[in-house]
């Protein structure tokens, strides 16, 4: 009997750990993703000399569309006939992706957009005295009603994760 509770000790321990690394891993997609459409912005910017504006904020336009967040959506730059400046960013993946994403860009002197709902994320009130924009990717990992938020900025390498094991 003493063997048997162990063992289940061990079991719990074990499965724990797992969600924990599957999580982890679902948010190392976010901050790669995010990190590569902050890349696919500065390669645009080199090429056109400003940064492309896609979405209308951080929360709307996500791309791409997922039915259900809690499966993983093949990455399309239309996004599903949507805005076609996706496609103007060269962001590629390895296979589907969890998060929807979302970008705001704007000229020196604009305000800066609302930081994704349900986020701790700040981003001054100042306006920037260059171009600017921010990405963000957005996912329920646990299909709770609760959303894990990654959010890159021009300003700054920092990437800013909230909601993390949520």
């Amino acid at each position: 009997m003493i063997v048997v509770a162990i063992i289940g000790v061990l079991a719990m321990i074990a499965v724990t750990s797992y969600r924990k690394i599957i999580t982890s891993s679902h948010v190392s997609e976010g901050t790669h993703m995010v990190n590569a459409i902050r890349v696919a912005h500065e390669s645009y910017r080199a090429e056109a000399g400003t940064y492309v504006n896609i979405s209308t904020s951080l929360d709307a336009t996500l791309c791409p569309v997922h039915a259900a967040w809690a499966t993983k959506v093949p990455w399309d730059p239309t996004c599903n006939g949507g805005k076609a400046q996706w496609r103007a960013l060269p962001v590629h993946t390895d296979g589907p992706v969890l998060f929807g994403y979302a970008t705001v860009a704007g000229r020196a002197g604009a305000s800066l957009p609302t930081p994704p709902s349900g986020t701790a994320a700040q981003f001054g009130s100042a306006s920037p005295t260059s171009d600017w924009f921010v990405v963000s990717g957005k996912t329920d990992l646990t299909d709770d009603g609760v959303f894990c938020t990654v959010v890159g900025t021009s300003w700054t390498n920092d990437i800013y994760v909230d909601k993390e094991g949520e």
